[in-house]
C-alpha cells in the first residue's frame, strides 16, 4: 500500500485508540483523534517522498506500512519490539533442520537481504542454508515464520514485513544477541554460489547477493558503528571472491568494497596481485574494462600524490583503449571511464599564463566524450563541473569528437612521459596505446 486517505488515518487510529496505549503506542502522547490521523499521515506521505528519492532503496516496501511502524514505534520502539520476538524465534527450532538452525537463523538471512534492498532471499538457498529439502521450506519456514514475525513470501523470495524492520532485526541481532553478520553475509554468498553451479538455477538475486559488498557498506543501518559495517561488507565481498573463482567480477567488487571503506592500499594490492590472472575468467571480455577503471579509481581517487594519479590516468586510458579488444566499448564505460579521466587529468594540469598543457585539454576533451554520448543527472554534474573549470583556465573547446579523442589522446601520452611505475607501465604501455574502436562508437553514438 502506497497510501492513505485522511478518512481512512482516522478510522485506524480510532481502532487502534481502543486498546489504549498499548495500540497506540507511540501515538499515545497525541490526545486528538484528527491530531493523531495527521500524524499517520504526514509519516507515510514521508515514507513515499524517501522511496522516491532514492529509487534503489525500500523499492520492495509499503509505504503505508512504513509511516505506521514510524509513527507507533519509533526507532527505539521498534527495535525493542523486535527484540522480543527475536529471542522467541531463538528458540523455535526448524522441524527436521539437519543443522539444527532455529527461525532465528531463517530470519537473520532473510533480514540480511532485505535490509541492504536485496530483491529477496530466494527460497532455495534460505532451504540450503538452514538444512530442510527444498521442498518444505515453505512448510518449515517461510509460514512459521509468517506467523510468528511477518515475513512475505514473493514469487520464490522472501522479505521481512517492511525494510525499517529488517534494519531493526539487524541491529538487535549484531548489538543485543552478538550475533556477526559478516558471518550470516559469507553464509550468505557461499550458499548463494554453491546453488549457482547447478544449470537450472536462475534467480534474480543471485548477481545481486555474489556482488553485494559496496551493498552493504552503504545500505546497514547507520546505527551500527562505522567500522563494523565496513567490516560486514568486505567479509561478503571476500566470500564472493573466494566461492565464484570462474569470473572477474567478484574480484572488481572486492576492490570496490575496499576502497568505498577507505582501505586504498588493500584495493590497490588487490588489483597488482590478481590482474596476472584474469585473462581465463569467463566474464573476462564482457567485465575487464570495468576492473581496470575500478583499479584506477583505487590508485588515485582520494590521493594527492602526483606518482598515483598518474598511475590511475595510465590505467583510465589503458581502460578504454584498443589494446583490450576485442571487448567491446560500450556508451556507458565512455560515460565512467571519461567522467573519470576529466576528474584526473584535472589534477595533473599544470597552466602556465597563457600556456595550455595536454592535460588541460585533456579535462575538455574527456568530459565532451562522456557528455555527447549521453550523461545521467549525476554525470551532468560532473560534466559541469569539468567544463567550469575548463572555462575558467581558457580551455577551447574541441571542434569534434575525432579533434577531442586526438586531444584524450595527447594527454595519455603526456602521462606516458611521465609515469614512474614500472607495474603499470609494464601493463598498460601508454606510449603505445590507440583509441580508435573508442573513436568508432562515438562517431556510432553521435550520428543516431
Amino acid at each position: 500500500m502506497r497510501s492513505i486517505s485522511s478518512d481512512d488515518a482516522k478510522l485506524i487510529v480510532k481502532a487502534w485508540g481502543k486498546f489504549g496505549p498499548a495500540g497506540l503506542r507511540a501515538l499515545s502522547s497525541i490526545s486528538k483523534v484528527p491530531e493523531r490521523a495527521l500524524r499517520l499521515i504526514d509519516a507515510v506521505w514521508d515514507e513515499a517522498k524517501e522511496q522516491g528519492g532514492l529509487p534503489w532503496i525500500k523499492q520492495y516496501d509499503g509505504s503505508f506500512f512504513g509511516g505506521l511502524l514510524a509513527v507507533r514505534f519509533g526507532d527505539n520502539g521498534l527495535r525493542s519490539h523486535v527484540l522480543e520476538f527475536l529471542k522467541r524465534l531463538d528458540g523455535i527450532a526448524i522441524e527436521d533442520s539437519t543443522n539444527s538452525s532455529t527461525l532465528l537463523d531463517a530470519l537473520l538471512y532473510i533480514a540480511a537481504c532485505h535490509g541492504t534492498n536485496v530483491s529477496g532471499l530466494d527460497g532455495r538457498v534460505l532451504a540450503d542454508l538452514v538444512g530442510v529439502p527444498r521442498d518444505w521450506v515453505q512448510s518449515r519456514v517461510v509460514r512459521p515464520l509468517g506467523a510468528e514475525a511477518g515475513t512475505v513470501d514473493s514469487g520464490g523470495h522472501v522479505f521481512t514485513r517492511h525494510s525499517r524492520v529488517a534494519a531493526a532485526i539487524i541491529v538487535e541481532a549484531e548489538n543485543s544477541l552478538s550475533r556477526d553478520f559478516a558471518e550470516v553475509w559469507s553464509r550468505l554468498v557461499r550458499q548463494t554460489a554453491e546453488a549457482g553451479r547447478d544449470v537450472y538455477y536462475d534467480s534474480r538475486s543471485y548477481g545481486v547477493i555474489l556482488n553485494a559488498g559496496p551493498r552493504i557498506l552503504t545500505g546497514l543501518p547507520s546505527e551500527l558503528a562505522e567500522n563494523r559495517r565496513e567490516s560486514i561488507a568486505i567479509a561478503a565481498a571476500r566470500a564472493a571472491m573466494e566461492y565464484d573463482q570462474e569470473r572477474l567480477i567478484p574480484i572488481t567488487t572486492l576492490g570496490k568494497t575496499y576502497r568505498l571503506a577507505k582501505e586504498y592500499e588493500q584495493a590497490i594490492s588487490l588489483f597488482r596481485e590478481k590482474y596476472k590472472y584474469i585473462s581465463d575468467k569467463m566474464d573476462y571480455i564482457s567485465h575487464v574494462r570495468s576492473f581496470f577503471h575500478e583499479w584506477s579509481i583505487s590508485e588515485s581517487e582520494e590521493s594527492t600524490d602526483r606518482e598515483k594519479v598518474l598511475n590511475g590516468a595510465a590505467l583510465l586510458g589503458f581502460s578504454i583503449s584498443d589494446s583490450l579488444n576485442p571487448s567491446s566499448i560500450t556508451d556507458d564505460d565512455i560515460k565512467m571511464v571519461c567522467s573519470s579521466l576529466a576528474s584526473t587529468f584535472i589534477k595533473l594540469a599544470r597552466v602556465k599564463g597563457s600556456v595550455i598543457d595536454a592535460y588541460a585539454k585533456g579535462t575538455r576533451s574527456a568530459s565532451y566524450l562522456a557528455y555527447n554520448v549521453g550523461v545521467d543527472k549525476e554525470g551532468l554534474a560532473y560534466y559541469e563541473r569539468h567544463e567550469r573549470i575548463s572555462n575558467e583556465i581558457g580551455v577551447p573547446t574541441p571542434v569534434d569528437y575525432r579533434e577531442a579523442i586526438d586531444w584524450l589522446h595527447s594527454g595519455i601520452r603526456e602521462v606516458g612521459l611521465e609515469v614512474k611505475s614500472s607495474v603499470v607501465i609494464d601493463i598498460t604501455k601508454p606510449l603505445e596505446l590507440s583509441f580508435l574502436h573508442l573513436s568508432t562508437v562515438v562517431g556510432t553514438c553521435l550520428s543516431t
